[in-house]
């Protein structure tokens, strides 16, 4: 059984035409303990929800706004984690889940990667919720809880500032930067923090601002809701290419002062907004 797309001339296996005409797994999760999302380079859009028991995958769905390949593939991804160790989830390669579906058409293997993708970065928060955060979040459930961070301010020749679009199923952008980690400080957590997501290694210099403001506070998609406590630096570039993790981050472009902002957060609007004007007074917002 063979189904043609007139508009790009791709012939689908049976297989793939049956995931994608009854994807069963096609849903957003009410009460997902984990979530994957990211805006392919493609235009697609993926989400993967994962319900967990212990280390292993309970339950998984997906939504996208991809077609035939993209449903296809995350549908029979759905079905294929679902009771197995995240370990063993992890090690599900794009190669293995085209040929799951009999083989995807070469214009239409980067379906699978951005699937496999995406599911590794649910389970990158899945390793993320077995930790000290999760013991808290069983306590306290969704409520508002502080989460220290640090962010950094990267400038090229012309003073232009770097912001970075992120795959959470906002679209929004922010400076590069994080959570900080147990036993991890300020300075360490915003230069791991820029190695991870765009492949820059930076040395901060000062101390642009510190961000507290309850009005700064903002929920995952998952329902968590944060009040970020954010370190802001101005940070100076040592070594290192930038090169987006096409993961957690899928684009980075410098703005001017002139510019139009993309869309952000009200605590990283409040950053830009110091950073163009930062003369090494720091500010406490």
């Amino acid at each position: 059984m063979e189904h043609q797309e007139e508009a790009e001339q791709v012939t689908y296996s049976a297989r793939v035409i049956e995931e994608a005409t009854n994807p069963k797994n096609m849903r957003r999760m009410s009460d997902p303990d984990t979530v994957g999302i990211i805006h392919g380079c493609c235009g697609d859009t993926m989400e993967i929800y994962l319900k967990l028991d212990n280390d292993k995958v309970k339950g998984a769905t997906f939504m996208t706004d991809g077609h035939e390949s993209a449903i296809a593939c995350a549908n029979l991804l759905s079905t294929m984690v679902q009771g197995l160790s995240l370990k063993e989830a992890a090690m599900i390669s794009p190669k293995d889940l085209s040929d799951a579906l009999g083989g995807l058409p070469k214009a239409k293997l980067h379906c699978a990667q951005l699937t496999i993708d995406t599911l590794h970065k649910a389970l990158a928060g899945a390793q993320e919720a077995m930790g000290y955060l999760a013991d808290i979040r069983k306590c306290i459930g969704h409520a508002p809880l502080l989460v220290p961070s640090a962010g950094a301010c990267i400038r090229d020749g012309e003073g232009r500032i770097l912001l970075l679009r992120r795959s959470d199923g906002d679209n929004l952008w922010s400076f590069p930067g994080g959570m900080m980690e147990p036993g991890e400080g300020a300075t360490d957590a915003v230069k791991r923090e820029v190695r991870e997501e765009i492949g820059l290694e930076v040395e901060p210099m000062m101390l642009i601002g510190v961000y507290t403001s309850p009005a700064y506070a903002f929920a995952y998609p998952n329902g968590d809701q944060v009040q970020p406590v954010t370190l802001f630096f101005e940070c100076q570039v040592v070594g290192g290419e930038l090169r987006p993790d096409l993961e957690e981050i899928v684009e980075a472009r410098y703005f001017g002062p002139e510019d139009e902002l993309p869309p952000m957060r009200p605590c990283c609007i409040a950053k830009a907004g110091d950073a163009f004007v930062f003369q090494g007074q720091a500010f406490f917002r």
